[in-house]
């Protein structure tokens, strides 16, 4: 099956069409509509078709121009809007990340405007975290939690060990940083660069 036409079948659309229209093929079983029941089961399909609430466009953004304290409250509000959107296993996850970024924001102020490694984090709390939210929960619901698409894994079980991923290497920068280990942090801040930089969909 095609993503596409994967990503229709599991639509709210999709879903609450083909309940009316079994809906309307009970009804004809059941000898309580005969007539023109084609067309009724057709036009309950339409109609769940078109009432059915549509997935709401969702746009994470932060400015990379925020000052410290801006970052931090823009990760909260971000925090906030995920935590009705998500299952609690990603929600873990987020705040997990959002309470590394803020471990690290406060030494942001000892490291050069230029430097490699405060783009990276900022990079992180303004992109790549934000970002990879957006392309998740652009998803419909039933396709994300149910629906494979690489091997055994549904699209929650990979934003799951995206997370993982993120997170596990924003507190390695935060433990270089206390280290001053500078050539740790250069290889953890390439590899995030080239792991979420790519504009690719990690969703495959």
């Amino acid at each position: 099956m095609s993503r596409k036409a994967a990503l229709f079948l599991y639509s709210n659309g999709n879903i609450l069409g083909s309940l009316l229209a079994l809906l309307g093929l009970v009804l004809f079983f059941l000898g309580l509509i005969k007539s023109f029941w084609f067309v009724i089961v057709l036009g309950l399909y339409g109609i769940g078709f078109l009432l059915a609430p549509k997935n709401r466009t969702v746009s994470f953004k932060i400015n990379q121009d925020l000052s410290i304290e801006e970052l931090q409250k823009s990760l909260k509000v971000l925090s906030k809007e995920v935590k009705k959107r998500v299952s609690l296993p990603v929600l873990e996850r987020v705040n997990s990340i959002i309470e590394t970024i803020n471990s690290l924001l406060p030494h942001l102020s000892k490291i050069e405007s230029n430097h490699h490694n405060l783009h990276i984090i900022k990079q992180t709390a303004t992109d790549y975290l934000p970002q990879m939210l957006n392309t998740y929960l652009e998803l419909p619901t039933a396709f994300a939690r149910f629906h494979h698409i690489k091997g055994n894994q549904t699209p929650r079980d990979i934003l799951i060990d995206q997370l993982d991923l993120l997170d596990n290497e924003m507190k390695q920068i935060l433990v270089d940083i206390l280290k001053q280990d500078t050539e740790a942090l250069v290889t953890h801040g390439r590899f995030l660069k080239n792991k979420f930089a790519s504009g690719e969909n990690w969703l495959g």
